[in-house]
């Protein structure tokens, strides 16, 4: 197995081996405990570059929700991690989107919250699945086609401060 190169995607935990991308992470020292194994690892099952940057944004979301929940005490337990995928699904059976809790908070709509909460208050106030798919327990993961209107919302604002061009002295 040896480190991924793809052009213009440099990343930490991408590996392949025999032409197939593998994301790979080594589970710091103090945490493999709880983890109960050294590494993360799991096969993108793709060959494709263009796919495997899809689906590493994927697969690292997970485990770094992962690494957030050993550093917190809870022991990993794969099953119990639930997917983007899956969030997505049990929120449209309550006839909801799927929101990421950092979106919630970004929109500030506290009639969505508040109707999310009564969803949830009907359905017996369950854990879990429900629970994390009705109040955003998993971040979506960045896609390299949202980093254009990341940097005009980010970056773009701090680097137009510059000082309007004079027309008078600047053909001279």
């Amino acid at each position: 197995m040896q480190k991924a190169h793809i052009p213009g995607f440099q990343v930490r935990f991408l590996f392949e081996r025999d032409g197939f991308f593998i994301y790979r992470r080594v589970i710091p020292q103090h945490l493999r405990g709880l983890a109960g194994q050294n590494e993360f690892k799991e096969s993108l099952h793709t060959r494709d570059p263009s796919a495997a940057r899809e689906m590493f944004n994927v697969v690292h979301s997970k485990y770094e929700r992962a690494i957030l929940q050993l550093r917190q005490g809870i022991p990993y337990n794969p099953q119990l991690m639930p997917e983007l995928e899956q969030l997505r699904g049990v929120a449209g059976s309550h006839g909801m989107d799927y929101l990421a809790a950092a979106e919630m908070i970004r929109r500030n709509d506290p009639r969505d919250f508040l109707k999310r909460f009564a969803l949830w208050d009907q359905a017996g106030r369950p854990e879990g699945v429900h629970f994390d798919a009705l109040f955003g327990a998993v971040d979506d993961p960045v896609k390299l086609s949202d980093t254009l209107s990341f940097y005009e919302e980010h970056v773009r604002d701090g680097s137009c401060q510059k000082k309007p061009v004079d027309q008078a002295t600047a053909g001279s």
